[in-house]
This record gives structure tokens, sequence and C-alpha cells, in this order.
């Protein structure tokens, strides 16, 4: 089955009407995925002023000619505009969708600096592969005075 969702280009005046109706702004700043880190329900996302515009539109474009589902998201709002990116949201099902990720401002922290955001991403990727340990029933090591 062939889905017809249009365009990047196309797409944008019905995402934009869809924020606007929802009170965020039109000005929009596209992220990629190594823009984002999270831990739990925190999220950093680095230099979210850089606009990855084209990159966004490249990958929905992809990604419109598949039966995946699609979706604009607006992920938070700072000063300069509304922070958003594309998901392909997988399943057969070919549906073009908008959302809002839903998440206080509080949880977003922007970080500049690319040391402090090595630095982040390093942590998360550590207690995230912390937490997955705790849900795996793998092999332990006896305990000893040692450890």
């Amino acid at each position: 089955m062939k889905h017809n969702r249009g365009t990047f280009e196309e797409q944008l005046p019905h995402f934009k009407d869809f924020l606007e109706n929802q009170g965020y702004g039109t000005n929009l700043l596209w992220i990629t995925k190594e823009q984002v880190s999270n831990y739990r329900n925190r999220y950093w996302i680095y230099r979210a002023t850089e606009n990855h515009r084209r990159l966004s539109q490249q990958f929905f474009d992809e990604r419109r000619k598949s039966e995946t589902s699609l979706r604009l998201d607006a992920v938070t709002e700072i000063k300069e505009g509304t922070i958003c990116w594309v998901e392909d949201y997988g399943g057969p099902s070919g549906c073009m969708n908008y959302g809002i990720m839903g998440n206080p401002k509080k949880n977003y922290t922007l970080v500049e600096s690319p040391i402090i955001w090595r630095l982040i991403r390093a942590l998360n990727l550590f207690r995230d592969r912390l937490k997955r340990f705790d849900h795996m029933n793998i092999t332990r090591q006896e305990r000893t005075s040692r450890l």
C-alpha cells in the first residue's frame, strides 16, 4: 500500500498550524538524534540553535516513501524558537502525526560546551548501561570482601 504523506515542505504548514493552535511558536529549530541525551525524564540538548533543517528534511523525505508512521514532534520551546525533530515511529500504518513531547520545560537543559556535552553523554550512557544490567539475568560473580 502506498501512502501519500506529502513532502517535508508540504507538511510544514500543517505542523506549524498545529503548534500555533497548541500555543507554541512557529520558528522551528530542527535537531538530530546526536544532539539529545537523556536519563529517565531529564533531557540535555546540545547546541539547540544549530538548525538541522536540511538533515530533518532528508530524513523525512526518505522515510515518507516507506510504510512506517512518521511524526513531526515539538520537543520544547526556548526563546529562539520551538525545538523539533522528525521521528520514524515504526509500524506499517503509514500515518503522518504531529505531536508535542509534553515534558515540563524544567526537564530540559541546553548545553553549548563540547566538553560538558561529552561528559553528559558519557555519564548518561554509563547510567543507562547500569540500569539495563539490573533487569538482566546473567552470571554473577561470588561476592568477596575485595568487591
